[in-house]
C-alpha cells in the first residue's frame, strides 16, 4: 500500500483506492492499508464507504488512535454524533498524558462537531499536563470564533503578555 500512500499523498484518491484495495487482496490484514483506505474514501466524500475501511482497521487495530479519530470524524459528518464522541473518547484514553493530542481532538470536536462541552473537558485534561502550553489558548480561541463569543475571546487576548522588541530574536 505505500504506493497506494504517495498516490494519496499527491491527493490523487481514485488511484490510491484502487492501488490500496489491489494491495488488501494480497495483505487483507493490513490495519494501515484500511485506514489509508478510509481516508482516501472520506477525502472523496464516499463517507459510508470510509466508515467501513475505518471500523475494518479499528477491528485490527483496536488502540490506532488517528484510525479512531477518522472514524470519529466521518461518523459527525454521517450524523452520528454520539458514536463520533465515543470514539474521540477512546482515543484520548490511548495516550492520556499527550497534551498535544488532547488539544488537536478538543478542536476536532469544536470544529467539527461543536461539541463544546467535550473540548472543554479535554482542554482542562490538556491544561492538567501542561497549563503553558499555547495549543489551549488555540482551542479556545477557535470555540470561541464557532460559538460567536468574541467579547471573551478578546478579553482572554488582553491578557497575553506582549513580548519586548528585546526580547525576540531578530536573526
Amino acid at each position: 500500500h505505500n504506493y497506494g500512500f504517495m498516490l494519496w499523498n499527491q491527493s490523487r484518491y481514485e488511484a490510491a483506492i484502487d492501488s490500496i484495495r489491489k494491495a488488501l487482496y494480497y495483505d487483507p490484514i493490513s490495519g494501515s492499508a484500511h485506514f489509508l483506505l478510509g481516508d482516501s474514501l472520506a477525502a472523496l466524500g464516499r463517507f459510508n464507504d470510509a466508515r467501513e475501511a475505518y471500523h475494518t482497521c479499528l477491528s485490527l487495530i483496536p488502540e490506532n488512535r488517528t484510525c479512531l479519530l477518522g472514524a470519529a470524524s466521518v461518523d459527525r459528518v454521517l450524523g452520528m454524533q454520539s458514536s463520533a464522541v465515543d470514539l474521540t473518547e477512546r482515543a484520548a484514553r490511548v495516550v492520556p498524558e499527550d497534551y498535544f493530542y488532547l488539544n488537536t481532538i478538543g478542536i476536532g470536536n469544536a470544529l467539527y462537531a461543536a461539541d463544546y462541552v467535550q473540548a472543554e473537558t479535554l482542554d482542562a485534561r490538556a491544561a492538567l499536563v501542561n497549563p503553558d502550553n499555547y495549543f489551549l489558548l488555540r482551542t479556545r480561541m477557535v470555540r470561541y470564533l464557532h460559538q460567536d463569543r468574541l467579547s471573551v475571546m478578546m478579553a482572554e487576548l488582553d491578557q497575553i503578555p506582549t513580548p519586548e522588541v528585546d526580547d525576540l530574536d531578530l536573526i
